[in-house]
């Protein structure tokens, strides 16, 4: 996320050009890198354009994230919609991708993404996946003084292997680095791994892992352990360097005979145990459906 420490109402219209070209001066000039939720895991096309779920010809999800205390103006919003298609071998997934970013009261970043990707069954456990997302992402700011907004193209690529229930994939991001005045999109790369372990009859493990390699400021590291009962309960911990822990909720509601399902989840981030103590807790509120 960028963060711009200065207030647009009091910047005359005719200035905002410069304002653009020396958002240095207050602000954050290493780069845009889009925030990505502790609960990752419920939004994986946003985090490897490859993924394709095992099951099911529709999926749905929406995700917002929302702070608190001064930060409160601050949120994060998705929503991914996908049809999936099973050919033999093969399994494909075609997505919209959409989402925002609101930078506090007078910025947001926008953008739009068509997604494909495609599965390919190697061996009896043993699956490949590759994709791509294509889109834009755009900055729009809105201020009783002035208004101003533009769009740059972005895209991604991603490559996965899967053997039985453990997932690990390598995605770059940003892959144009594009730029526009001070605002730019550098690239940077998502390694990620996944698995999913039964435990007795009704019980998994399930652990995630992802490192987001960051050019110019300290990369993330985001892990995650849950515990899942019947495969509708799932309930765990996140951690992400420097960023405290993230409790985790999830429940698997059936909506028909057909196994349709509704999937909600929370994910409440408190940073009590990080070396950060200014940053405020926030929640990431999901909602998916899957029809089969």
């Amino acid at each position: 996320m960028c963060k711009i420490n200065f207030h647009l109402n009091k910047i005359p219209w005719f200035a905002l050009c410069i304002v653009l070209n020396c958002f240095i001066i207050n602000g954050q000039y290493a780069g845009y890198f889009p925030d990505l939720y502790n609960g990752y895991f419920h939004n994986m096309p946003l985090v490897n354009p490859s993924y394709i779920a095992d099951t099911g010809k529709i999926d749905l999800m929406f995700t917002h994230k929302l702070m608190s205390g001064p930060y409160r103006e601050i949120s994060t919003s998705s929503f991914v919609a996908g049809r999936n298609f099973s050919y033999g071998n093969t399994r494909q997934s075609l997505r919209l991708i959409l989402g925002n970013e609101q930078e506090g009261e007078y910025i947001n970043t926008p953008k739009f993404f068509l997604n494909y990707a495609y599965s390919l069954k190697l061996k009896p456990n043993l699956f490949m996946y590759s994709g791509v997302s294509l889109g834009a992402t755009g900055v729009y700011f809105s201020a009783p003084s002035a208004t101003s907004s533009f769009y740059l193209p972005d895209g991604s690529l991603g490559l996965g292997l899967k053997y039985k229930s453990t997932t690990i994939g390598i995605a770059p991001f940003q892959l144009f680095s594009a730029s526009r005045y001070a605002f730019t999109q550098k690239r940077y790369y998502h390694f990620n791994a996944s698995g999913v372990y039964p435990l007795s009859y009704q019980w998994q493990l399930k652990l995630y892992a992802l490192w987001r390699l960051l050019p110019q400021i300290h990369d993330e590291y985001k892990m995650a352990i849950l515990g899942s009962y019947a495969s509708k309960v799932d309930l765990g911990v996140a951690v992400k360097n420097n960023s405290g822990l993230s409790f985790i909720g999830s429940f698997l509601i059936p909506l028909s005979a057909e196994r349709n399902d509704l999937m909600i989840s929370a994910v409440y981030n408190t940073y009590k145990f990080s070396k950060e103590k200014i940053l405020p807790n926030s929640l990431e509120i999901s909602i998916g459906v899957l029809i089969y």
